[in-house]
């Protein structure tokens, strides 16, 4: 497994918008074309956010995490953590962990002091396992989590 900017990568931005339009998007109605468009406004850096890092297995993607700015409006919180998919035949491989602590390391060389991030409840633990602190509970069954960088 290789795992590098999306900007190195742009030609996966529309698996990428597709794994995220089945597993979020399409419940909120938002259209394919706009998560396209937001995914590949990711693709454009590699150290000014937004931006994305890819897993690739033989060229083929494999999972992805982002990080985002003022990722949920309720909040004037300013850098988010996100976007955290693996395709499922490559999940219980560590990769999700991997690509955590990548953007975790990333945020740290950019200077940034805290990341937020939005999860489902049961997904809590495996980003408090990296020192992620859940500070809002939401209605829809989400939290919102902080960590210092």
């Amino acid at each position: 497994m290789e795992v590098s900017f999306l900007a190195e990568q742009s030609h996966h931005c529309k698996s990428i918008a597709q794994w995220y339009y089945d597993e979020w998007a399409k419940n909120y109605d938002v259209p394919f074309n706009a998560v396209l468009d937001d995914v590949k406004s990711k693709s454009k850096s590699k150290k000014d956010f937004p931006l994305c890092f890819v897993a690739t297995e033989n060229n083929e993607a494999i999972g992805a995490v982002e990080l985002k700015l003022y990722e949920n409006k309720q909040y004037d919180y300013k850098h988010w953590l996100g976007g955290l998919f693996v395709l499922p035949s490559y999940r219980r491989l560590a990769i999700g962990k991997e690509l955590i602590q990548l953007a975790l390391n990333h945020s740290q060389k950019l200077g940034i002091e805290v990341l937020y991030l939005q999860c489902k409840n049961d997904h809590s633990s495996l980003y408090s396992s990296f020192g992620f602190t859940c500070i809002h509970l939401l209605s829809d069954n989400t939290c919102v989590m902080v960590r210092s960088v």
